[in-house]
């Protein structure tokens, strides 16, 4: 989110609630700078905006005033609020550090500065009750709900204030989500789909699945419709969760042995590991790498994970298969959906499915 977005929405709302009333001077560029502690040039296209949008009259050698509110037109300039929900149960910094959510980001940010919008990030406790002013003066023209950033106390503020929204989900959670706004999916199982198809045609049947236990059975379900679909089965004895709800995203030793023994312990070693968790891919094939017996474990073995190989912390993707989402196509899509939204289009498809991408690891190599 560019820095003077905030300072821009900071003074709009100031204005808004009567701190600067029509007519009264705002503070000088440097009395902005010290307060925000920001460059100049931040300050400076903060104050443009506002003037393009109405809200004030800068006068070269005497300073920026404030509009009569009869005489403030529409900001032409579209203001897009990105929402991120926290409470006991889901922290901001567990969401913001998934590197499979950095990509969308930026194709928010991308789509947003192509078609000269601005996007701006709220953040919000969702156990507490929804208050009614909570984006006045912000001038929000429409919200992005990622994965279900919306809270059902704010859909219900949505609803109520008439917003325009549009929500971003993975396929995994389809079943989650019971909101009524455009819905841009981020079709993790075209991927799998595929990935599917093509060990099939290599000859591969011994399918295999490992997860972490919180998320791991609902998405092994969607995974076994693949493979209905595509005439094919797991091995049961290789499916296995770990039973600890530890975060997906750290790494642990004693995971990966749990891994390790409960799917190579037999002589039928599966043929295709599938799995949702990058970390817990990379761990497992970091700790097979350090014996003989693991590396021979690992030239019988693909292992297929939903990730984007530029990972940096995957380590080992010279001896992995991936299913890379398009988060960024995703976020670019999600925000001209919005846009069209605002602009008050009515032809907008309810769903509108991304298909992510198979790319095994003699693509990547070549």
């Amino acid at each position: 989110m560019p820095v003077y977005t905030d300072i821009m929405n900071t003074l709009i709302r100031e204005i808004e609630t009567g701190e600067y009333p029509p007519h009264s001077m705002l503070p000088s560029e440097k009395e902005i700078c010290v307060r925000f502690d920001v460059s100049r040039t931040s300050v400076r296209n903060a104050l443009k905006s506002m003037q393009q949008g109405g809200y004030i009259n800068r006068e070269h050698g005497r300073g920026s005033f404030v509009m009569d509110k009869k005489l403030q037109i529409h900001n032409e300039i579209v203001n897009i609020g990105i929402i991120l929900n926290h409470n006991q149960q889901h922290s901001v910094d567990a969401f913001t550090s998934n590197p499979l959510f950095g990509k969308k980001f930026q194709g928010i940010q991308k789509a947003a500065s192509r078609h000269q919008s601005n996007s701006s990030m709220f953040i919000y406790d969702d156990s507490q009750p929804i208050d009614n002013k909570l984006f006045v003066g912000y001038k929000i023209d429409g919200f992005m709900d990622l994965s279900m950033t919306i809270s059902p106390n704010l859909n219900d503020y949505f609803i109520e204030h008439d917003c325009k929204v549009c929500s971003i989900i993975n396929s995994f959670h389809i079943r989650e989500y019971n909101y009524n706004w455009p819905l841009i999916i981020n079709d993790y199982m075209s991927g799998v789909k595929a990935a599917i198809k093509y060990y099939s045609k290599q000859g591969l049947t011994r399918f295999g699945f490992f997860a972490v236990a919180k998320d791991g059975m609902n998405n092994f379900k969607l995974y076994q419709q693949a493979m209905n679909v595509a005439g094919n089965a797991f091995d049961i004895n290789s499916v296995v969760l770990f039973p600890e709800n530890q975060h997906q995203w750290s790494f642990s030793q004693e995971r990966a042995e749990y891994f390790i023994q409960k799917l190579f312990s037999s002589s039928n070693i599966p043929e295709v590991l599938f799995t949702d968790g990058y970390f817990i891919a990379d761990e497992m094939v970091k700790l097979l790498s350090m014996s003989d017996s693991g590396k021979k474990i690992l030239k019988k073995t693909r292992i297929c994970v939903i990730a984007d190989p530029a990972i940096e912390k995957l380590s080992h993707i010279g001896i992995m298969d991936f299913v890379v989402p398009a988060n960024e196509q995703v976020g670019v899509t999600a925000t001209e959906t919005l846009l069209r939204q605002i602009a008050g289009e009515q032809k907008i498809k309810p769903r509108i499915s991304v298909p992510a991408e198979f790319v095994h690891h003699e693509t990547l190599d070549s």
